[in-house]
């Protein structure tokens, strides 16, 4: 059983599993699992962008939505962050004598719990879902389910948190991306109106002194 300070054992015992698991593969293999969370969180935020560009012309409720979402994932990495200060559990690479060398592992005072990568990542899967659904773009929310779970794998593997890290982070980056999404819809809708109003009136101005 492994018992460290501060650490669930299951989440533990978990990691040092999973580090079985990888420990055959070549070095480099883990290095392409770390890579592969970071191209998987960008290629959420490029899902996010087409999500905008096809809202361009959606109820002001749907744009009001895709509004939400940075604005969510900006509270949720800052809630996260605010949660290691208070807990300040040390990173596994630190806590795990010999974790595999193949990813940099933070500095000292860069704590794990909860993860910032797996709430923003939370965040921008539940965004990302709920307006695919209501734009009829399937595979971009299936995109980020896909890529959700590679980013909070990636970060296990990196040594940078532990699964119970990951697995709270995610929750609380979903649970953030929900409120503000229902305060948006309840606030925004009628502002955006009023700017679209406001551009068409412009627009045909405009026309017409031609």
């Amino acid at each position: 059983m492994v018992s460290l300070p501060d650490v669930p054992d299951l989440s533990a015992r978990a990691l040092v599993d999973l580090l079985a698991w990888f420990g055959p593969l070549p070095s480099w293999a883990g290095s392409a699992v770390v890579l592969a969370g970071e191209i998987a969180l960008l290629a959420m935020v490029g899902g996010w962008l087409r999500l905008w560009v096809l809202a361009r012309a959606a109820p002001a409720r749907v744009v009001a939505l895709v509004m939400a979402v940075p604005v969510a994932v900006g509270l949720a990495w800052g809630v996260s962050e605010a949660l290691k200060q208070l807990w300040r559990v040390d990173r596994p690479c630190r806590l795990l004598v010999s974790f595999p060398g193949w990813a940099q592992c933070p500095p000292a005072g860069d704590w794990s719990f909860p993860s910032n990568h797996a709430a923003i990542a939370g965040a921008l899967t539940v965004g990302i879902v709920v307006i695919a659904w209501r734009l009829g773009s399937g595979w971009t929310g299936v995109l980020a389910l896909s890529a959700g779970p590679v980013v909070v794998v990636s970060r296990v593997v990196a040594g940078a948190h532990f699964p119970h890290d990951v697995v709270v982070g995610a929750v609380l980056g979903g649970i953030v991306a929900a409120m503000t999404a229902i305060v948006f819809v309840l606030i925004t809708p009628p502002l955006i109106e009023r700017l679209r109003h406001s551009r068409r009136s412009w627009a045909g101005g405009s026309r017409s002194s031609w």
